[in-house]
């Protein structure tokens, strides 16, 4: 994917690109013409057959190949249908007109010297007749029939007088004042080719017989008057060809008109719906955008600058769908839910929400194949996701499972895709009167569709005594929605309170301009707009400045925006990457910290020279480093100008990480492991012990034997995750920095500098906390020392671990 701008979009393809999609459909227009010219007449079922076949294979491309990070390899399969589907229409009318004649005239019997007079019977397999030299045309007698157009005949006779009459010469709309179709008027003719019996030329005939007195032959033969049948037969198949080389042409032009409208005017609307599913949009791109947002392009505001945000790289963060979830709650009112027609007041909503996803946020880690949807209501807790091609089985390749942890649901999943193994983990905090002794889970294996239904319970739950979460240690996305959404719900609040007056409307008409508004401060509270916690990079990354890049040379990267702050800071994007299980960022920045940021998964310009080199510098210095380039983007008529690029123009400083830079895990000789930190910010900094823990469940369900060492990121946040399972007994693993210690102390894991507590002991401050879902005992955990005591191992009792049953369903 790239970012829409101003310019043909095949004006940034190479040569081979221009010459496949200009090309490749026109070649399949040809198959497609060649087939009805030479084996449609035989064998029309085998044609078909074909034309449908490169149909489902064009199918198949537009559907798969639209994923990969070249643009053109989607466009291309459709452009090819387009040709199969011209080619086959044109094809069809010209075997209909012409080759269906041509084969006729062809596979029939030929005869000459034939005499009028002789019964038509004996030439009932002719397609070509030629007559003797006394035959001729009796223009005296000819007839016409009006079905719309005039159908003409007039006998052929010789000099005998005939009983009856056995040939008939025939046309259409040639009979005005005398009979004059074809080569009629020439004394030279004596020749015919078979017309097609029509009911039209029969009735022509009757007329005739009542008019003149004439006699017909029960079943007669009707010719085209002509006088060399053999040039007739050669015309209807130079015609036909004409038809098809006009339909091979007709391809080259379809084909270059498919790709210029995909390429260029249809570009920003396919790249507005991958958007609005990327960032929580859901329907209509430009569907609850702030009012002035241009319809069908959606916009990420950093600083009021609209920029095009697209699609999730490998998977789904649990804070995008936090986000996602308290948007489609304002989005809710603003489609029509007055204040009488909630369900639930918006702050009960957004609250519940905030406290579902966020009161074990620490739990979060890894990217989840589906996004998780929350609905909170009188009846309980929904929590569903489309999560496809997994296995309820333990031992399976592809495990998931739901089990509830006192008052918490951890679902969890692993992943292999090819060589990759991925694993991930979403914990929800479900309300204090849920009766979790009734959850109900139900997967549908064809859709992949998991919903966790926790109903309400009856009996009054016990106050319990929480301490307030401390800001700063939030998530930066948790920790904006917590400190913005009040100031948008009194927006609301105060809109709402207007009373109503005589001819005043009992919904305000400011509420739709409110909620404009509202959703666009909503934006900026995007994960993608917020800086990570980890504000460094650690100190053995390699990252190598790939080069200084213009726009234009990122048109077939796959890209992931990040707005705000994040295109000045060096350490939040080389985080971003390493979330997003990618090795490249770009970063274009204005004179304010502020600019154009992308995340990738490849490059496909490394061996392209940068357009700006990649030893002269790229731009403006990055706000946290300075020795680092971060490039520039000088976008002054917005309002963001840049004094180190020309008006209008953008560099982009390419980055890529060194695979040395990620964390290396044991893994089976057949498996790569996913390495790379999990989704900012539950678990920045220790997603290689989650990437170690799933190839441990791999090397379990394929008998490989694997080492249990997990190592956390060089610096990040603590995390936890539940273990163990597999072998019969539950543990709950607090994975932390490197360089700290943890000490358990009730339902929270309190973290250390390592250097500091040796040193202080108990007075040592803690520098975090992990909040836990149950209590653990100090006794009953352990720093798992092959893992360099980076990972507090603690039992927990089996009872307070409960796996819950999966109803699997399917639909046919």
């Amino acid at each position: 994917m790239k970012p829409w701008r101003e310019g043909p979009g095949w004006a940034q393809l190479g040569a081979f690109e221009l010459a496949t999609l200009t090309t490749l459909p026109w070649l399949v227009g040809v198959l497609i013409s060649y087939l009805f010219a030479s084996t449609y007449h035989g064998m029309p079922l085998s044609v078909w057959l074909i034309a449908l076949a490169l149909l489902a294979v064009c199918l198949w491309h537009a559907r798969h190949d639209a994923q990969r990070e070249h643009r053109w390899h989607g466009i291309l399969p459709m452009s090819c249908m387009a040709g199969v589907v011209a080619s086959s229409a044109l094809g069809l009318i010209a075997y209909r007109n012409f080759y269906s004649v041509y084969w006729l005239y062809h596979d029939s019997h030929a005869y000459a010297n034939v005499l009028p007079s002789e019964p038509a019977a004996t030439y009932l397999d002719a397609g070509k007749l030629v007559f003797a030299e006394e035959a001729r045309i009796d223009y005296a007698r000819g007839m016409g029939f009006k079905d719309g157009s005039t159908f003409c005949v007039a006998p052929i006779v010789d000099s005998e007088a005939n009983a009856s009459v056995q040939f008939w010469a025939a046309g259409v709309d040639c009979c005005g004042g005398r009979f004059d179709c074809d080569d009629a008027w020439d004394g030279k003719a004596h020749a015919g080719v078979r017309r097609a019996w029509r009911e039209q030329y029969a009735s022509a005939v009757r007329q005739a017989e009542a008019a003149y007195g004439l006699k017909s032959a029960k079943e007669p033969i009707f010719v085209q008057w002509v006088i060399d049948p053999e040039k007739v037969e050669l015309n209807y198949w130079m015609l036909g060809n004409g038809v098809l080389v006009g339909s091979c042409l007709v391809s080259l032009v379809l084909s270059a008109v498919v790709n210029i409208v995909l390429l260029r005017f249809t570009s920003p609307q396919s790249f507005a719906s991958e958007v609005g599913h990327a960032v929580g949009f859901p329907g209509h791109a430009s569907a609850g955008l702030p009012p002035g947002f241009p319809p069908g392009i959606p916009h990420f505001a950093f600083g009021g600058a609209p920029v095009i945000v697209v699609e999730h790289h490998s998977g789904f963060n649990p804070w995008e769908d936090l986000h996602k979830n308290v948007e489609r709650v304002f989005k809710a009112q603003a489609e029509g839910a007055g204040p009488g027609m909630m369900v639930r007041p918006m702050q009960v909503q957004l609250g519940g929400l905030l406290d579902i996803f966020g009161d074990h946020h620490a739990g979060h880690h890894g990217l989840a194949q589906g996004s998780f949807e929350v609905h909170n209501d009188e009846s309980g807790v929904l929590i569903s996701a489309v999560l496809p091609g997994y296995e309820l089985s333990k031992k399976s390749e592809k495990p998931l499972s739901v089990r509830a942890v006192g008052r918490s649901l951890v679902i969890s999943g692993l992943h292999h895709q090819g060589p990759i193994v991925s694993q991930w983990q979403r914990v929800f905090s479900v309300p204090k009167n849920s009766d979790m002794g009734h959850v109900s889970v139900t997967y549908n294996s064809s859709s992949g569709n998991l919903t966790v239904v926790v109903p309400r319970g009856n009996a009054t739950q016990p106050e319990e005594e929480t301490e307030d979460d401390d800001m700063e240690a939030l998530p930066p996305a948790l920790r904006a929605l917590r400190n913005g959404l009040p100031s948008l719900l009194d927006q609301i609040a105060g809109v709402q309170a207007q009373p109503a007056g005589f001819l005043r409307a009992t919904r305000p008409m400011g509420l739709e301009s409110v909620l404009g508004q509202v959703l666009g401060e909503l934006n900026q509270m995007h994960p993608r707009n917020q800086l990570p916690m980890v504000s460094h990079v650690p100190e053995d990354a390699v990252v190598n400045l790939v080069g200084c890049f213009a726009e234009s040379q990122l048109g077939q990267v796959r890209l992931k925006y990040y707005g705000e702050g994040n295109a000045a800071s060096f350490a939040a994007m080389y985080w971003h990457a390493q979330n997003d299980h990618v090795p490249y960022f770009a970063m274009a920045r204005h004179s304010a910290p502020v600019g154009h940021a992308f995340t990738a998964a490849g490059f496909l310009h490394e061996n392209e020279v940068p357009q700006w080199g990649v030893y002269d510098g790229c731009g403006a210095p990055c706000q946290d480093e300075e020795e680092r380039w971060c490039g520039c983007a000088n976008e002054a008529g917005r309002g963001f100008p840049s004094p180190h690029c020309a008006a209008g123009e953008k560099r982009f400083a390419v980055y890529k990480i060194a695979e040395q830079a990620n964390v290396t895990v044991a893994k089976p000789a057949d498996a790569e492991t996913e390495t790379t930190a999990s989704p900012d910010p539950a678990a920045s900094a220790a997603s290689a012990a989650s990437a170690a823990s799933a190839a441990s469940a791999a090397s379990a369900a394929s008998g490989t034997e694997v080492s249990n060492t997990s190592q956390t990121s060089r610096a990040g946040l603590p995390y936890w995750k539940l273990s163990g399972e597999s072998e019969g007994e539950q543990f709950i693993e607090v994975a932390m920095p490197q360089n700290t210690r943890a000490t358990a102390s009730g339902s929270e894991v309190l973290v250390f500098n390592a250097t500091e507590s040796e040193g202080a002991g108990e007075a040592a401050s803690p520098i975090s906390k992990v909040k836990l879902p149950v209590t653990v005992s100090a006794d009953s955990c352990k720093h798992d020392e092959a893992q360099d005591g980076w990972v507090l191992k603690c039992k927990l009792e089996k009872e307070e671990v409960r796996e819950l049953p999966i109803k699997v369903v399917d639909e046919l």
